[in-house]
């Protein structure tokens, strides 16, 4: 396997979902989970999609700006997917040397 492809791929597998991850957030996320609410379930998908009324001013419950909150929000959105698959893998890994030993 040469250089360039060795590099490449591991950057494609993260770079993939993190990038749809974003997409969805922008798209209907940031609504569900912080539009007004529907039943006091949900968030209404229609409040803030496609970032619409997202933008420089402040909301009189979050301290920064709308845009600023939604990027520190997406910000656990996208690597909280990775944190639970990398401990996934972990614990099957552990789980293989403990059987290894017996």
């Amino acid at each position: 396997m040469d250089l360039h492809r060795s590099v490449a791929e591991p950057l494609n597998r993260a770079t993939r979902p993190t990038i749809s991850r974003s997409v969805t957030w922008v798209i209907v996320g940031f609504s569900l989970c912080f539009g007004t609410s529907l039943k006091g379930l949900i968030g209404d998908p229609r409040t803030y999609f496609m970032f619409s009324g997202v933008g420089g001013a402040t909301h009189p419950a979050l301290a920064p700006t709308i845009i600023v909150f939604a990027m520190f929000q997406l910000k656990f959105a996208v690597i909280t997917p990775a944190l639970i698959t990398g401990s996934f893998a972990a614990m099957s890994k552990e789980g293989k040397k403990k059987t290894a030993k017996k």
